[in-house]
Formats: structure tokens, C-alpha cells, sequence
């Protein structure tokens, strides 16, 4: 089944995704000094190959699995049995998970272990989320309030993109991307910060002091002290978002600042730091547009493995419908980001944008039959979503703290 979810264009997108990479890998090589890059490849080697050992160990002893009929989903389990028949995988090997943590699996786990673990995972269960996760063998997950969200055929086509993400192997194949960009990253993260260092006993102290100096001077010139003070506690949610982007804006100034006095005792400082940023920011975006290419991959998949490609544009749109209007109920209005970090965003984003993915399906569609009056009313048509679905504001204060 797996090769016949991947296309030409798949097996292209993913050798120049590799080829780029490879391109960023031989960049580092002439910034960064052996030992930096030999320092990234044991340490992301060494948590990686952690962190693969134990992740799936963690979902499949923790996570609570969904059962076959349930008031959200009576047809859970005939809609799984279809899509286990047509990817050629088996209900033993990928049963379908919820996010929350089973509390009879961690019963005889010490208090602080079950804590630890609630507080992970429980709080994903709460968000409308479906995902094939973990670094190994994925790990098919749909949260509950998603399965309420959809109907039986929504649900078929979200549970399909997942199941052909898995058939697919894209962990598999996005792994060693993934790797290397962490290498990549973390190897001019630590060139930088030994030309940071090369300033000297006196030049880094110097540094410091005038990065957190211009900060400060930043928060009181920027008129956003009193705001900056004030713990989150007792701010609105529309505060606390203006708290967080006057930080992120104060902290642009106070590297600047840094950066300037690190270069009078390190002329070469602002080569290794424009370097090192500029390779680590185009190793985000190569990786994200190659989570993006599988994510299509993985739409057109959940097509060839039975689900209807104007389901998946109505489950996508209510999905998206959901946030919109808990986001407003949150903040009173939706917030809004400025052209450069809407740009950004895209540009790393895993996932496309929900306009360009419906884009995507509705030609799928029209080659499959569908008709373009069926087509306009998934694409544009009204999506009926109840305010029971909406996310708590309790909840969106919990992502934004995050």
C-alpha cells in the first residue's frame, strides 16, 4: 500500500528537502569548528536515540485507547475496520488513541509520575487534534472533542490522513531530516556562542550588562513597564497577548544591543551571529515546507484510502471555524500578527494554511467526480459547528502560557 500512496512528485519533494539540507549541512561546515558539529551529533544522536527508545514505550503504557462505540463515535469502530482493510495496517499494531491518559494504566505509578503525566498530555485531549505521533512507529491519536466535532464521514477523512501518514511511513522518512536540521541548528547555536565568549573576561560581562540594559531601556521608552511588570494573573487575555508581543519585540532590542558591544571586542561577532541565525532560520523553513509536502501527501493518501475529499474540507474548515470562535470569545475579537510573522509562520509552519489544503482537495475532487456545485458548497458553504464545541477560555490562557 505504501507505494501507492507516494506519487513522482513526493519522491521529488523529499530528495531536494534532502538535498537542501545536505546544502545547509556543508554551509555549517565552513562557520561552525569540528568540535561544535561533533558536539551536535553525539548530543542530538544521543537524545534522539533516548527519546525513540522511550516515546512509544510512554504513549502505548499511558494513553487510554478509544473504544469502538462510544457516545461520540458509535461508528469509531467500523469506520477503523475500513481503514485498517484499505492501508494494510492491523488494529494489534495501531489502535486508535485518545490524547488523555488512561488512569487505570497509571494506577500503581507513583503520584508525582501520574501528575507529570496529566499535566503533559491531558491538556492536548482537551484541543480538537488528531495526529500520528512519535519518533518510531506512529502512534494514531484523535482527541474527543474532535470525534464529537465530525460526522461519521468527517471523521472517516480525518482518521484516513492519519492512518495514511502511518502507511506511508513519513516518520521514516522525515526522521533523518529531522535530525540533521536539529544538528544543524544546535552546531551554529553553539558557534555563536563561542564567538560570544571570544569577547573575554571583560567583553562578556560588558555584553551583558548592555543587552540587559538596552531591554529595560526598551520596556520604559516602548511605554509597556507597567504592562511587563504585572504578573499574568492579573492581566486579560487580550493583555497577556500584548504582554507576550511587547517581550518578544523588547527582546529583538536587547540582542541588538548585545551584538553591538560583543562586535568592539570581537570585530568578527556579527558575521558569525548573521551567519549561524541565517542557516539556523532556512533549516526551519526547509523543514517545514517538507512537513507540509508529507502533510499533502498524507490528504491525497486519505483519499486513496477511501475517504471523501470534500469530508476532509469540512472537517478541516470546522476545525478551523472552532478556533476562530473560541478565539474570539477569549479575546473579544481575533488577534491579529503583523505581515512579517504571518509570513514567518507560513513559511515554518508543519501544516499548510486550511485554504491552501482545501485548494488541494477540490482539485482531487474534480478529478475523482465530484461535481463543482459540490465542490463550492464544502469549499464555501456554511459549516454547522454548535457553541458546545468551542474551546474554554481556561483553556486558550493554558496554550498561552505555553
Amino acid at each position: 500500500m505504501t507505494a501507492q500512496l507516494y506519487t513522482a512528485r513526493h519522491v521529488a519533494s523529499a530528495a531536494v528537502h534532502y538535498t537542501a539540507t545536505l546544502g545547509l549541512l556543508a554551509t555549517t561546515a565552513l562557520v561552525a569548528p569540528v568540535w561544535a558539529i561533533g558536539a551536535a551529533a553525539v548530543l542530538v544522536g544521543g537524545l534522539s536515540y533516548i527519546g525513540i527508545k522511550s516515546q512509544k514505550k510512554v504513549f502505548e503504557e499511558n494513553l487510554l485507547q478509544h473504544p469502538d462505540v462510544s457516545v461520540v463515535s458509535p461508528n469509531l469502530g467500523k469506520i477503523a475496520k475500513e481503514l485498517y482493510a484499505a492501508s494494510g495496517l492491523t488494529a494489534t499494531d495501531f489502535p486508535i488513541y485518545d490524547f488523555r491518559i488512561d488512569e487505570k494504566k497509571i494506577a500503581d505509578k507513583p503520584e508525582g509520575v501520574r501528575k507529570a503525566l496529566r499535566e503533559q498530555f491531558n491538556s492536548m485531549a482537551d484541543v480538537h487534534n488528531a495526529a500520528a505521533m512519535n519518533l518510531g512507529k506512529p502512534i494514531i491519536m484523535i482527541s474527543k472533542p474532535l470525534l464529537a466535532l465530525l460526522n461519521d464521514a468527517e471523521e472517516k477523512a480525518v482518521l484516513a490522513h492519519e492512518f495514511a501518514h502511518a502507511a506511508a511511513k513519513h516518520q521514516h522518512l522525515s526522521l533523518p531530516q529531522k535530525l540533521l536540521g536539529a544538528g544543524i541548528t544546535l552546531a551554529n547555536g553553539l558557534t555563536r556562542f563561542a564567538a560570544f565568549l571570544s569577547a573575554g573576561w571583560v567583553g562578556v560581562p560588558v555584553a551583558i550588562a548592555t543587552g540587559i540594559g538596552t531591554t529595560l531601556a526598551a520596556a520604559r521608552w516602548g511605554g509597556k513597564w507597567d504592562l511587563l511588570k504585572k504578573p499574568d494573573q492579573q492581566l486579560s487575555m487580550p493583555e497577556r497577548l500584548e504582554k507576550t508581543k511587547a517581550g518578544q519585540k523588547i527582546k529583538v532590542v536587547g540582542a541588538i544591543g548585545t551584538t553591538v558591544a560583543v562586535s568592539l571586542f570581537n570585530p568578527l561577532y556579527p558575521f558569525f551571529y548573521v551567519a549561524t541565525k541565517a542557516v539556523s532560520a532556512a533549516t526551519k523553513v526547509v523543514a517545514g515546507t517538507f512537513s507540509r509536502s508529507n502533510e499533502y501527501q498524507a490528504d491525497r493518501g486519505a483519499v486513496e484510502l477511501g475517504a471523501s475529499p470534500l469530508a476532509l474540507i469540512t472537517a478541516l474548515r470546522k476545525m478551523k471555524t472552532v478556533q476562530e470562535e473560541s478565539l474570539k470569545e477569549a479575546f473579544g475579537t481575533l488577534p491579529k500578527s503583523g505581515f512579517l510573522s504571518t509570513a514567518w509562520k507560513n513559511a515554518t509552519s508543519t501544516h499548510p494554511t486550511i485554504p491552501r489544503r482545501a485548494e488541494r482537495l477540490a482539485d482531487i475532487a474534480r478529478k475523482k467526480g465530484f461535481t463543482d456545485a459540490q465542490i463550492d458548497a464544502a469549499v464555501n458553504g456554511n459549516v454547522a459547528v454548535g457553541p458546545e464545541h468551542r474551546m474554554a477560555p481556561a483553556l486558550i490562557e493554558k496554550m498561552l502560557a505555553r
